[in-house]
């Protein structure tokens, strides 16, 4: 490769397609293990693995779709409170994470001073205003 730009963005393409090709194998192998896995089921799996091919250019797209078709296989394949559960607890991890990194990045040494953030920063308005 002569380090040109369209040379970097066919290695960036084939490396995105290399990530959703070897994750959904994987997941599909793991998914294919259990008896009662349905179409449907494959289906939101494959999914979420093809979005994985636009991270670099609709990260929080992906996200929601990984997300949202990873919660619908759960629930689909274990319906009830287990389901549920796992489900709930993923969610809370996700948002722990995410209020960690924050406050890391921002330098806040508790949750508080995230919420006076956002108001000064614009973010967060109060109501009426």
């Amino acid at each position: 490769m002569s380090g040109h730009p369209v040379d970097s963005a066919i290695s960036q393409r084939l490396a995105d397609l290399a990530l959703v090709v070897v994750v959904g194998a994987l997941v599909v192998a793991a998914a294919a293990l259990d008896a009662d896995t349905t179409a449907l089921d494959f289906g939101f799996l494959v999914v979420s693995a093809a979005a994985l091919a636009f991270h670099r250019t609709a990260p929080l797209v992906v996200l929601a779709v990984a997300t949202v078709s990873g919660a619908a296989y759960v629930l689909h394949a274990h319906p009830g409170p287990l389901g549920a559960l796992s489900v709930f607890a993923a969610v809370h991890l996700a948002s722990k994470t995410h209020i960690s990194r924050a406050m890391t990045k921002l330098g806040a040494r508790d949750r508080a001073q995230l919420v006076v953030f956002a108001y000064e920063s614009g973010l967060v308005t109060a109501r009426g205003s």
